[in-house]
Parts: C-alpha cells; sequence; structure tokens
C-alpha cells in the first residue's frame, strides 16, 4: 500500500512538472531575457546652457542569441538627448543590433543644453529596451518587456569655464625625406568649446631647426581628442632630435611637453603593404567610364608611397593598362588607390593588378565582370561565402514534443487509468492548443 501511495505521488508530481513545461514553453518566444548598461548613473556638472556635451554608454547582451535594442530618453531632458553611432557620430540610431555570448556595444550619447535654460539641477532617465521578436500569428504566453535605465543629472550654470591640458606627445622615429607625425593628446576640462593654438620647436644638438604652429582642431567640453601634426624632414640630417609642444587659448596655457625621436638614413625602416582587394564603381555598361578601386593596407614600420598598377583583358585580349595617382599612405593606414577604364567594347572583362611601393610590389588580385548594352555583374573573387545560424526558437517544437512524450510514458508506467481522468482532460486541451499552434514537431 506503502509504495502505491509512493508511486501515486511520485506520478503526481512528474505530471505537475509535464504540465508546467508545456504551460511554460510560449514563454520561450521571448529570445533574450537579460540586457546590461553601463554606467547606471551619468553626471555632466557646470553644463553651460547652448553648448553640447558628449557621454558614452555600453550595451550588454549576455544571452546566447542575437537581440534587437531600442533606445529612448525621458524625463524633463528627454528632447535635449540624441543617440549615435560611436564609429560615426553624424548619423542617430533609435535601435542597433547586438550580437549574441557577451558582445557588446558602445552608443554616443549627445546632450544639447537649450540657449534659454536656466541655472539648475536638471534630471531624466535613458533606457535600453529589449525589442522582442514578431509574434504575429502565434500563441505568445506572457509578453514581457525589459528595460534597463541610466539615471542622467545635468547642473546647468551661468558661468563660463575655459580649461584643459596637454594629456600625451608622441612620435615614431622616421627616415630623413619622410614626415614626422606629432601626436598630441589634448583634454578639454571645461564647458565651452576650445581650439587650442599648438606651438612646435623642434631642435639638434640645442639648436632650434624649426618652429611652426597648429590652430585648426576644435574639441568639445569634457572630450578628449588626438591633434596629429606634421614636420617635413626633407633637407634635414639624421640623427637625434628633440620637439618642445606647447598648448595655449589666448593668454591661457594648457601646458608643454617635451618629445625626443630620431631622425634615421633612408632606407633603414621596413617597408611592406598588402593590396586587400579590387572593386569596382560604376555602371559597367559598354561606354561608362568605371572606377578600380584599389585598397593597399601599409604594414611596415614607415609611411609608404603605393600606386596600384593594372591590366583589362575583354575576351581574353588586353585592351588597356591603368596606374593610379601615387599616395603617401601611413602606417597602419589603409588607403583607396583609383584608376579608371573606359569599356569600349562588349564582353567579359578582367582586371588584374598589383599595388607598387618603394621598389616592392603586393600579390595579384583580380575582379570579373561583364559589359553588356544594359550593364553587367562585378565578381569580387575576394568576397566569402557567409552562412546564418538558426535562432534558438527553432527548437521550441522539439521541446514540446519531448515534454509531450515524457508525460505519455510517466502516466503509463506509474499511474492506473482510473485516477488519470482529470490530468487527462488537461493533457488532451494543451495537446490540441500546441496542434493548432503549429508548435508540434512534423516528422518525415
Amino acid at each position: 500500500m506503502r509504495g502505491f501511495i509512493n508511486i501515486t505521488r511520485i506520478s503526481t508530481v512528474a505530471i505537475g512538472l509535464a504540465v508546467m513545461l508545456l504551460l511554460l514553453l510560449p514563454a520561450l518566444n521571448v529570445s533574450a531575457m537579460a540586457l546590461g548598461v553601463a554606467p547606471s548613473t551619468l553626471e555632466i556638472t557646470d553644463a553651460l546652457r547652448g553648448a553640447e556635451y558628449e557621454r558614452s554608454i555600453r550595451i550588454f547582451n549576455p544571452e546566447r542569441v542575437d537581440i534587437n535594442v531600442a533606445l529612448e530618453a525621458e524625463g524633463e531632458i528627454s528632447d535635449w538627448i540624441n543617440f549615435y553611432q560611436e564609429n560615426d557620430p553624424s548619423v542617430p540610431i533609435e535601435t542597433l543590433a547586438i550580437a549574441a555570448n557577451q558582445e557588446k556595444t558602445n552608443v554616443l550619447v549627445k546632450f544639447d543644453i537649450p540657449p534659454d535654460t536656466a541655472n539648475g539641477t536638471y534630471t531624466g532617465t535613458i533606457y535600453a529596451e529589449l525589442v522582442p521578436e514578431s509574434t504575429e500569428g502565434t500563441e505568445t504566453g506572457v509578453t514581457t518587456t525589459l528595460r534597463v535605465p541610466s539615471n542622467v543629472t545635468i547642473e546647468v550654470t551661468g558661468t563660463q569655464v575655459i580649461a584643459g591640458a596637454v594629456t600625451m606627445i608622441s612620435a615614431d622615429d622616421t627616415e630623413v625625406n619622410y614626415p614626422l607625425r606629432i601626436n598630441i593628446g589634448f583634454s578639454n576640462t571645461g564647458n565651452v568649446v576650445i581650439t587650442p593654438q599648438i606651438d612646435v620647436e623642434i631642435s639638434n644638438g640645442g639648436v632650434s631647426v624649426a618652429e611652426f604652429s597648429y590652430v585648426e582642431t576644435t574639441v568639445r567640453p569634457e572630450t578628449q581628442e588626438i591633434i596629429e601634426i606634421e614636420w617635413d624632414t626633407t633637407g634635414q640630417q639624421p640623427g637625434d632630435y628633440s620637439a618642445q609642444v606647447k598648448a595655449t587659448s589666448g593668454d591661457m596655457s594648457f601646458g608643454e611637453r617635451n618629445l625626443e625621436f630620431t631622425l634615421l638614413p633612408t632606407g633603414t625602416l621596413t617597408r611592406a603593404g598588402e593590396l586587400t582587394g579590387i572593386t569596382l564603381e560604376g555602371n559597367s555598361a559598354t561606354g561608362s567610364l568605371v572606377a578600380v578601386v584599389a585598397e593597399f593596407v601599409n604594414t611596415g614600420q614607415i609611411d609608404t608611397r603605393a600606386k596600384f598598377i593594372g591590366e583589362v583583358y575583354c575576351d581574353g585580349e588586353l585592351v588597356d593598362a591603368i596606374e593610379s595617382e601615387e599616395m603617401l599612405v601611413p602606417v597602419g593606414n589603409t588607403e583607396t588607390l583609383r584608376s579608371y577604364v573606359r569599356l569600349e567594347n562588349p564582353g567579359a572583362y578582367e582586371i588584374s593588378g598589383y599595388v607598387y611601393y618603394e621598389g616592392k610590389q603586393t600579390e595579384i588580385k583580380e575582379v570579373f565582370f561583364t559589359a553588356t548594352a544594359t550593364g553587367g555583374t562585378v565578381t569580387n573573387p575576394d568576397d566569402e561565402e557567409t552562412t546564418t545560424s538558426q535562432p534558438f526558437n527553432v527548437w521550441i517544437p522539439v521541446i514540446g514534443g519531448i515534454a509531450a512524450v515524457a508525460l505519455v510514458v510517466v502516466i503509463i508506467l506509474t499511474v492506473p487509468w482510473a485516477r488519470l481522468q482529470p490530468a487527462r482532460e488537461i493533457i488532451i486541451a494543451r495537446w490540441n492548443r500546441l496542434r493548432m499552434s503549429g508548435k508540434l514537431p512534423k516528422w518525415g
């Protein structure tokens, strides 16, 4: 008797768990139920009316599926706030996609303080809201909206604060007759825009050999910019040099720094580069002028002069030779080298070429297309086949089927049929709802 009671209890628990699993399946249609935003608070002090300020927030996706996030602002400063891509601050955004598995995205937030704002403290909230997948035409169960806040406080004052500092200065050794690039980090710690004047004096062995100034970079309040200045080393002698750099604005000094560097004999540093691809721009119709775009990256130790050289074939016959202008490509940079070809005749075209730089050349790459009276299609041999992964919720029907089968097995093995009538009615009703919604797996 006791064994029968234990079996009955076990079966009751098993039925309950299985029914709960079936009832909770619709909630799995929400593809992600976690979201993170940092920092949780943003503060701007001594803000000047009519000025613009920038801050960055970071949004995290800890889930195993890709998500879409909507950005919005609420509160008394909501009209002051706009969102932008961090790598393109000219394009406003309202939503963004974040990849799965702890991927994160930085968002640039701009605050425009109206010029008629009274002094005082203003608050608002930035929200990152999960955008659920479309569930139109399906049974969705419980609808969940996830919003994560970042609280904002802005203190507006009528005081103009001009303050800044030189935070760093750097330059890589270079060769004679190549430009020396000096990078100056300038931080605007005030509440108004500053265009600092950068004064540079170059010395060799204690003797001044060059002086120049630069006043072109504008730095917004509470931001830092890297200001790059070039010095033409043509005619200088190899050796050790020093640069004294000062930053000022009117009568105000933001500090100065000294930098040591070396001018090397020509040919000392390694030249290296890579042609990463060739593409076409324009209409590939007969008679059109097409731009041949070659991407070259300087992987060497010094700025490199580079140009693209190519040959044009139509139906296997050489019909033209093309060449881009020579350009100076800074270390680590990618430069676009353009040349042009006129498609005089219809046919199958091939353009092959390489980049010539400092007496060296890259590997040859090609691009193929067909020229017709109405235009053809360009094929880039560097394009790779892409694949897409299925979202997590394709497994929902499988989970439902497994739960249903497990429930039936438990019932058959552990429970007398006479006791099953109430549970049986629940199971049949739920099974019919799943079948009508199309969530059960289809075999065969």
